[in-house]
């Protein structure tokens, strides 16, 4: 079990249970992307993450690790889990309130933290709908076949949205939230005005 992931479940279900209620395992998946990338928005090469993502036909995110870590903190009684979703055990709020302050965890915590604050801002849903219109999610959709995430020409679009955000916003700021809920907003609003303009277009 990838020990990045497994901490990376334990934080997300921590930060979004108070919140949301339970969570769902998609949801885990969805965050630790967009996690990720905002580790990457802040400087770390992709790779510094410690486990990789795919995009599904359906264009969301899953990592095979972050499922793993799922089902072995459940097997453990860390995560208590039914049909509405994950929840930590007090066991498992025990090894999380340990591990969040081994070195390591502390400095990957701020990227899923400001993940899982944009849903102060941003019902879960419509981060989901933004999340769907990412370079490298959206690609997925449009070849209707799973693929990896993060990988070369999808990057390089990322890098360029990103140098856009942090030339109004920077990327020294401390609450990660601010980046995560701005970009989040841009992608929403990118995907109307492009709804708006394809039917404009098919029936000029």
């Amino acid at each position: 079990m990838s020990p990045e992931a497994a901490f990376d479940v334990f934080s997300i279900v921590a930060r979004l249970e108070p919140t949301v209620g339970r969570v769902l395992p998609s949801e885990v998946h969805l965050f630790a992307y967009l996690g990720c990338l905002l580790s990457l928005y802040s400087g770390h090469p992709v790779a510094d993450w410690g486990y990789t993502f795919t995009g599904t036909v359906e264009g969301s995110p899953f990592s095979a690790s972050v499922s793993e870590a799922v089902g072995a903190l459940r097997a453990s009684s860390d995560l208590l889990s039914d049909t509405t979703g994950l929840a930590l055990s007090d066991s498992g709020r025990e090894e999380y309130e340990l591990l969040r302050t081994l070195p390591r965890n502390a400095a990957r915590e701020e990227f899923v933290a400001g993940a899982c604050s944009s849903v102060l801002a941003l019902p879960v849903p419509l981060v989901r709908s933004a999340m769907q219109q990412e370079p490298a999610l959206r690609r997925v959709t449009a070849l209707a076949a799973s693929r990896p995430l993060l990988e070369g020409v999808d990057v390089d679009v990322l890098y360029e949205q990103f140098q856009g955000l942090a030339s109004v916003i920077g990327t020294e700021i401390r609450d990660l939230m601010v980046p995560a809920v701005a970009w989040l907003t841009y992608l929403v609003r990118a995907a109307a005005t492009e709804s708006r303009i394809v039917p404009e277009l098919k029936t000029s």
